[in-house]
Formats: structure tokens, C-alpha cells, sequence
């Protein structure tokens, strides 16, 4: 977490996107959950062990790793639906993060 100007901000990174065709702009790693953005909008779809399960996670964090291949395996697979939550707004970003910090503590 780092605060810049009075707000608190929760860094992604920036996905490689080594074959250029991706629509994954940024994502975040935690221990049981990643966080994507796509290049549509500036939502952010959180994707963790308890609803898209651990085998997939775990499967996008190796794919995140390597930076190719994520956006096929979610279109692919059908997990773009499968996300447990969807961030939509600044606010609604901090507040989530903010739970996750402390819920996988």
C-alpha cells in the first residue's frame, strides 16, 4: 500500500503481454487471489480460491508469470464470469483491497 497525496493506493502491475493480442492490462498477485484489469474498462475483476477455485487461480498466476496465454485461459475456460467480486469505482477499489489486506493476513 502507498499513499500518495492523502490517498491510499493499491499498485498493479503491468501484464507483459508478450503476444500483443491480450486484453489484460494490469493485475495484482495475492497468496489465494489475483486481481485483473482488462483493457475494456477500468473494472477490476478479483478472481480467488473460494468462488473461481484454487486450481484456476493458481493456473492464472503462472500464466501471469509468464505473460502470455491469461486472456485465452479466461475466454477459453468461461472464467471471465466466474470472478467473485467486480470493482467498479476508485472508492470501491480502496475499500476491497483494503479487506483482502486484512482478510489473507
Amino acid at each position: 500500500m502507498i499513499e500518495k497525496n492523502n490517498r491510499v493506493h493499491y499498485p498493479l502491475n503491468w501484464y507483459r503481454r508478450l503476444n500483443k493480442k491480450s486484453d489484460v492490462v494490469k493485475y495484482r498477485i495475492g497468496d489465494e487471489y489475483v486481481v485483473i484489469q482488462f483493457s475494456r474498462n477500468d473494472n477490476l475483476y478479483v478472481y480467488d480460491y473460494q468462488n473461481s477455485g484454487k486450481d484456476r487461480v493458481e493456473k492464472m498466476k503462472l500464466l501471469i508469470e509468464e505473460g502470455r496465454g491469461l486472456s485465452r485461459y479466461i475466454h477459453r475456460d468461461n472464467l471471465f464470469d466466474e470472478y467473485s467480486y467486480i470493482i467498479k469505482s476508485k472508492w470501491d477499489q480502496a475499500l476491497l483491497f483494503f479487506v483482502l489486506v486484512l482478510s489473507f493476513r
